[in-house]
């Protein structure tokens, strides 16, 4: 048996059927569609259910995530998707791809140029997003964007707070969001936030 469930997001779990704070428009509402991601020791896999979880599609890859993992996937509506994941270890590389229906056929996708881990993504609305992470060769905490869905990022650039180390990022609205993390040598929990949508420019 493979084993794949390693992330699992369903549309309203991940808050896709609360009302979109950017515009006071909601989102579309829930439809029982999940995915679930994960790897089998060789290649990235992907499921997907249409019925909440009650059965699920036999695990299919992700060419772009041969010999590799899918760490994450979100929903940015109820048929749009996007996946990252982690290839060609130890000198990692950070790939992604996405879906426009909800999971049934995957774009190509590409490489997230300087990362070596991606800890966290995060939408601030159906076009923009983060991930944060950092590249182990260089020491660098780094994020990277994009505004089309995740179809194309811009390249990796260093967090303002060079002594944190990211976990995870979140939005409370399209232009607020927060990056925590740790501080290794301090011992201590940190954060980042920005207030310009995804600059996480300031500390």
């Amino acid at each position: 048996m493979q084993k794949i469930i390693l992330f699992l997001s369903f549309l309203c779990l991940i808050f896709s059927c609360k009302k979109n704070t950017s515009n006071g428009t909601p989102f579309v509402p829930f439809s029982g569609i999940g995915l679930a991601v994960g790897g089998d020791g060789q290649n990235g896999l992907y499921s997907y259910t249409t019925n909440m979880g009650k059965t699920w599609s036999n695990a299919q890859k992700i060419p772009v995530f041969n010999n590799g993992i899918i760490n994450s996937v979100v929903f940015t509506s109820t048929s749009k998707a996007v996946a990252i994941g982690t290839i060609n270890c130890p000198q990692c590389e950070i790939v992604y791809s996405y879906t426009t229906d909800a999971g049934l056929t995957w774009a190509t996708g590409g490489t997230i140029n300087s990362f070596s881990l991606a800890s966290s993504m995060a939408f601030s609305s159906a076009t923009n997003g983060v991930i944060v992470g950092s590249n182990s060769t260089t020491n660098q905490q780094l994020f990277s964007s994009t505004t089309d869905g995740g179809k194309t990022w811009s390249n990796a650039q260093p967090l303002s707070d060079g002594t944190l180390i990211p976990s995870s990022v979140a939005f409370s609205s399209a232009t607020n969001g927060v990056v925590v993390g740790t501080n290794a040598s301090l011992d201590q929990g940190l954060y980042s936030y920005t207030m310009d949508g995804g600059g996480l420019g300031q500390s």
